[in-house]
């Protein structure tokens, strides 16, 4: 009896020791995003590398825009452990990953022990089939850690340049503090780029000269005035059915469908290599074909301007000897077009 009487004594210790070491191990990560856990596969996530300040405003709308919490974001920094909670359900499923810069290849292991070649058959990697690059990688700069704007860019491109090399199945997009480091990227293999403050000065401008313009661009992004309100432009598959059929005609099926709640706005055509013409960056494999006029209007806008913006038509062929066009359409929910198809 006194026997067990010791042995449940150290037993109980022992266990207790651990629950005080979980309660304060929990103590102390409350409000924080979660440690990723050592040797867990991701399927498919999106990975943010570098923090700044426009980290929680891109986390919120990555799960306003994907309309549910379920995708992994996993945010790879050197202060990842310090990314604070500000919305719980933003926040589910959203990961930490510490990057040591100073350990030869480290970022390098980060991807090959956490992130799956596997691919999951999701809806926004079923839209993008051309080029099945699951693994989106968004990489911000950092200007608290960096005080030379110069180099700050090229360190950017540097690092995406890097990471690309890592696996096949990863799609980078970078944010640039100036617009003309795209002359950095020529011949790089990086995906897509934006620069916040040129969209920022050029919105302000529209706002100056055409008031009430920034409502429209705001709506486009899903940013209406209602927060609860989840309007925004989309993109859907075309159905084999359509295949090898003119916008004009899917547009005159779709409009004519009662059942069928969207604005439909264009097509997104897929770009063959030769026909990429002289912008390589920003998506090259597609090009967005908003409002297509009829061949003659596209014509003379192109012999009277010179206009980019007209490189189709209403009668041009889609998912022509492929199947990787897209339709453009403004809803408030994604819309499966092959569900009302097949009761034709």
């Amino acid at each position: 009896t006194i026997v067990m009487l010791i042995a449940g004594m150290i037993i109980g210790g022992l266990v207790s020791g651990q629950i005080i070491a979980i309660i304060l191990n929990a103590t102390q990560k409350a409000g924080f995003v979660a440690e990723a856990p050592k040797n867990f596969k991701f399927i498919d996530p999106i990975v943010i590398f570098g923090i700044n300040k426009h980290l929680h405003g891109i986390i919120s709308a990555v799960r306003r825009i994907d309309g549910n919490a379920n995708r992994d974001i996993i945010i790879i920094d050197e202060e990842a452990d310090d990314v604070s909670i500000l919305d719980e359900s933003d926040y589910k499923n959203i990961w930490y990953i510490k990057y040591n810069p100073s350990k030869k290849n480290y970022l390098k292991e980060i991807f090959d022990r956490n992130i799956s070649p596997g691919f999951k058959k999701s809806d926004i990697n079923q839209l993008f089939k051309a080029s099945q690059k699951s693994c989106r990688v968004i990489l911000l700069p950092n200007l608290q850690k960096d005080s030379n704007l110069d180099f700050l860019d090229p360190e950017t491109i540097q690092k995406a340049m890097e990471i690309e090399t890592f696996k096949d199945n990863i799609y980078t997009i970078i944010q640039l503090q100036s617009v003309e480091s795209k002359r950095y990227l020529k011949g790089k293999q990086i995906d897509e780029w934006l620069n916040i403050s040129d969209y920022s000065t050029k919105m302000i401008a529209q706002a100056a000269l055409s008031p009430g313009i920034t409502n429209i661009f705001n709506n486009i992004m899903g940013g209406g005035n209602d927060d609860s309100a989840n309007e925004m432009i989309r993109l859907s598959l075309i159905h084999d059915s359509f295949s090898n059929l003119s916008f004009r005609d899917i547009k005159n099926w779709i409009v004519n469908d009662p059942d069928i709640d969207c604005i439909l706005l264009g097509f997104c055509k897929f770009l063959k290599e030769e026909d990429k013409g002289f912008e390589h960056l920003r998506n090259p494999n597609y090009y967005f074909q908003i409002n297509p006029v009829e061949p003659h209007r596209q014509k003379y806008f192109q012999d009277t301007y010179k206009s980019m913006s007209v490189k189709f038509n209403k009668d041009t062929i889609l998912n022509e000897g492929h199947q990787n066009d897209l339709l453009v359409y403004f809803a408030n929910k994604n819309i499966a077009f092959d569900q009302y198809i097949m009761r034709r």
